[in-house]
């Protein structure tokens, strides 16, 4: 299901991760991949939207795109160490 914004578009909200996603710590990081990939799964940003917000190319998309699966893997795999899977 895709998200239903009231305050900000998806550009915003787009713009917003991108801006936290470049500037955060590991775990930070790890959390917000997370965020990214299951709003990206939903449908709620496409490849081209991706690549428009974070200013890549397809080839530097699909690298972070890769990045993005392996660090949301890496905060479902601590989330669930400890018990706690509310990403």
């Amino acid at each position: 299901m895709a998200i239903s914004l009231k305050y900000a578009t998806a550009v915003q909200l787009g713009a917003a991760l991108r801006e936290r996603f470049k500037n955060a710590s590991k775990e930070e990081l790890y959390r917000l991949a997370a965020k990214i990939k299951k709003h990206y799964d939903l449908g709620d940003f496409t490849d081209v939207q991706m690549k428009t917000l974070f200013g890549l190319t397809t080839t530097q998309w699909n690298n972070l795109k890769a990045k993005i699966v392996n660090y949301a893997a890496a905060y479902d795999a601590m989330q669930n160490s400890v018990g706690n899977n509310d990403g």
